[in-house]
């Protein structure tokens, strides 16, 4: 969620600096969109590599033949998989 968080505030700072006629004002809103933005794609980077890590994780099960449910884990990922999505 601390994506969404990023990637939000850093839309709302690319809007501010539109409409903002200070050119030091200016600079320092696009920084912080840089920097919020470098931020948020760590974030968005680091969860699809949990979800392969999930993927291969619920594979190996499948492959040993646990007796365990696989429902919960298959809804977490693409319940993952919607929300990456929507952010696009």
């Amino acid at each position: 969620m601390v994506g969404f968080g990023a990637a939000t505030e850093k839309t709302r700072n690319k809007n501010n600096a539109m409409y903002t006629a200070d050119v030091q004002r200016l600079q320092e809103l696009y920084s912080e969109a840089n920097r919020l933005s470098r931020k948020s794609d760590m974030l968005i980077m680091s969860g699809w590599g949990l979800a392969v890590a999930g993927v291969i994780c619920l594979y190996v099960s499948y492959r040993r033949d646990e007796p365990a449910s696989r429902v919960g884990q298959i809804i977490l990922l693409v319940f993952y998989v919607l929300l990456q999505f929507g952010t696009v």
